[in-house]
């Protein structure tokens, strides 16, 4: 196989190698070396042959291989050109769409940098806040309006008949003699100006020793109920406060407060130092009302984004969510055996939950005023809503759990105004308003007026009542005005106010 792959004159060279090698014995031996002589030039001059011969091929591959590259070049470069003119036009095209998107981007980063600017030079939070304070303010006013705009055009509009009852009814159902009536009498305490704007909630401790204010100037503010003299004040949040309520008391005492800004606050009173607590951030409205479950040790909280929440105290954990699909909630009560829940507001229903897993049991129908307040009785078995069109109604409730819509039983005009706060004396026996006339009214059920009335000032127009608070006792009630002002009255069985 080897031999048919040489040249002939490459067999012939090496034939030569051999012969030339055999003659260099034969002259080793006989001393004669005129045929290795021989040989070695013959041998020689065909590597010469060899060496040529193989240079010329060479070359002449080469000269083939070069034409075979060519022309495959040639070919590829045949095959290639539409595909770089494709790729030449798709990179044409992909420029001019990345100039479009260079001159979007700087459109955009310049419109961004106008809103930075905007929004930096035009102060918005100030603006909303401005706007918020303007709000609350005008609708302070508003209520102070109301009792004179209630008179006398709304006297001459006749009322629209109705089947409901308009007397205060018994409490407990059951009539009781005028005569037997022992008619609480009330001194004036304390008066002062406790914040710079409207204070939108209070709450007395259990032991009656502290009552706690919540107001629209951002501020918490403690206070010693029997000599009125501050404990503590504090900043609690950014805008305005609109609901506190105590809750443990352990060695220190513990309260929530609800605000504007749709944030509820845990605090702790270390001495005279409030220290926040927990931070509970999952209501998306302002949070209106707050109101504690001491055997569940549970939150509840009501907020203008129509949910009542649960919350843990210990740990600010939520346990339940309730939405009330009809409107934002503004006031929320629980019953004495603190199994259930009232919530009411915009929409003028009142709606019942589970404490605990916040099951809506039913709602109390026959009212189409919103309702600012709610208020259960001791006994369990009425609940009391007071409403913006100044009136009050009143439900029969069963702490076991309505099964279904209950019209109210009595109904009655409490206040020029909207009835702001409600809310029952300690033994059931009475019920207590305060409304937007400045005016906290005591109603018995055998009478459909009221027995007593308390003014916040003397003045013929005392600012509008938004918030009353009772001792657990009964013995001290305090109201707090539009206008930041207090005033705090002790029972007294001999004196009259």
């Amino acid at each position: 196989m080897l031999l048919n792959q040489l040249h002939w004159l490459d067999v012939l060279e090496y034939v030569s190698y051999g012969i030339t090698a055999i003659s260099l014995l034969i002259a080793l031996n006989t001393n004669s070396f005129i045929y290795t002589l021989i040989g070695l030039t013959i041998t020689l001059g065909l590597n010469i042959i060899n060496r040529v011969r193989a240079a010329h091929a060479s070359i002449s591959n080469r000269k083939i291989v070069t034409g075979t590259v060519k022309q495959l070049q040639h070919q590829w470069s045949e095959e290639l050109h539409p595909l770089a003119q494709k790729t030449t036009q798709a990179t044409e095209t992909m420029s001019q769409n990345l100039a479009v998107v260079e001159e979007n981007l700087f459109t955009l980063e310049q419109s961004l940098n106008g809103i930075i600017q905007y929004l930096n030079n035009h102060a918005l939070r100030e603006r909303i806040e401005r706007i918020e304070r303007s709000y609350l303010h005008l609708k302070k006013e508003i209520i102070n309006i109301l009792p004179e705009t209630s008179s006398p055009v709304l006297r001459d509009i006749e009322p629209p008949p109705t089947d409901l009852p308009t007397s205060l009814p018994s409490i407990h159902l059951v009539p009781h003699p005028a005569a037997t009536i022992s008619e609480p009498q009330w001194n004036c305490l304390h008066q002062f100006q406790a914040h710079q704007d409207a204070i939108a909630s209070m709450s007395i401790s259990a032991d009656g020793q502290l009552i706690a204010t919540a107001s629209w100037d951002h501020k918490l503010k403690i206070w010693d109920l029997k000599t009125g003299q501050i404990i503590s004040t504090i900043k609690a949040h950014d805008q305005a406060v609109l609901a506190v309520v105590f809750t443990t008391h352990d060695t220190e005492y513990h309260l929530a407060s609800g605000s504007f800004d749709h944030t509820v606050k845990l605090w702790s009173l270390a001495g005279k130092q409030l220290k926040l607590d927990l931070l509970l951030t999952a209501h998306t409205g302002s949070v209106h009302a707050l109101i504690f479950a001491h055997q569940a040790a549970l939150l509840l909280s009501g907020s203008y984004d129509q949910s009542v929440k649960q919350w843990q105290v210990e740990n600010g954990e939520m346990t339940a969510s309730s939405y009330e699909a009809l409107g934002a909630i503004y006031a929320l009560a629980l019953d004495p055996l603190e199994q259930l829940i009232a919530s009411a507001g915009g929409d003028g229903t009142v709606n019942i939950w589970k404490v605990g897993s916040g099951e809506k049991i039913s709602h109390l129908g026959g009212n189409i005023s919103s309702i600012k307040s709610l208020a259960i009785s001791p006994d369990g078995q009425i609940l009391g809503a007071g409403c913006v069109d100044g009136s009050v109604k009143l439900w029969q409730f069963e702490q076991q759990g309505i099964k279904k819509t209950v019209q109210p039983i009595r109904t009655f005009k409490a206040h020029q105004g909207q009835v702001q706060a409600l809310v029952f004396s300690e033994n059931g026996e009475f019920l207590i308003s305060g409304g937007a006339d400045g005016l906290s009214k005591i109603w018995h059920p055998s009478h459909q007026d009221a027995i007593a009335t308390l003014s916040l000032t003397d003045d013929s127009r005392p600012p509008a009542i938004f918030t009353l608070a009772l001792s657990k006792d009964g013995q001290y009630l305090a109201a707090g005005g539009g206008n930041g002002m207090i005033k705090i009255w002790q029972k007294n069985q001999s004196e009259k106010n």
